[in-house]
């Protein structure tokens, strides 16, 4: 559960474009220098940036009928 006491808030991401099937992988990385979340295919290749809010996007888990991707902003 998010706390908003925290500042912390749950989003979603539904897209065909934005969030891959179940095959993809989801994570977060401070690779941009901010916490973003990121998807990449399960096979390999390069990860694909969901996010670029200035505040941190993280801890992201895809549904379970793998169309939508819930992070934490």
């Amino acid at each position: 559960m998010f706390s908003q006491r925290h500042g912390f808030h749950a989003r979603c991401l539904v897209s065909d474009a934005a969030v891959a099937d179940t095959e993809a992988i989801a994570f977060d990385s401070l690779q941009s220098g901010n916490w973003d979340v990121y998807v990449v295919d399960a096979e390999g290749g390069r990860p694909r940036c969901l996010t670029e809010d200035p505040t941190a996007d993280n801890v992201p888990f895809f549904a379970h009928d793998g169309r939508s991707l819930y992070f934490s902003s």
